[in-house]
């Protein structure tokens, strides 16, 4: 699969929807790298199976990107993308790519207890509240 800055990478998913997996409540979150939404085809077909049979009702809240990077092309492309496929299930909140984030587990710590005033709690609180909105 190639890439390039003016086209982007080639989108590779042909359904609308996803499952509800980790990440946010009710919906997953998605990395904003080429392997991540590779990736999301195996979320996609879990959820057309599950849907299918056991649970026909299923539906997801939103999904998330995470790990985002505004400073690359590619991190642009892949959100543009992920809007494209998904539309208004994307949360408006993406949660960058953050060394607080990294670092608050390795002390056993929310990123609110961590860092409670960094961008990383400033966008997962900017998502809470959207979630909240959707409920």
């Amino acid at each position: 699969m190639t890439s390039s800055r003016r086209s982007g990478p080639q989108r590779w998913w042909c359904s609308e929807e996803v499952t509800a997996g980790r990440g946010a409540p009710g919906g997953p979150r998605i990395q904003a790298s080429y392997f991540a939404l590779e990736g999301t085809d195996d979320l996609l077909e879990t959820y057309e199976k599950i849907r299918a049979r056991p649970n026909p009702d299923l539906q997801f809240l939103g999904v998330v990107i995470t790990l985002h990077d505004r400073r690359t092309v590619l991190s642009r492309d892949i959100q543009r993308q992920i809007r494209e496929v998904f539309g208004e299930k994307v949360f408006r909140t993406m949660i960058s790519k953050s060394v607080r984030l990294e670092e608050s587990p390795a002390y056993k710590q929310s990123i609110f207890a961590f860092a409670p005033n960094s961008s990383g709690a400033n966008e997962y609180y900017s998502l809470s509240e959207e979630v909240m909105g959707r409920v």
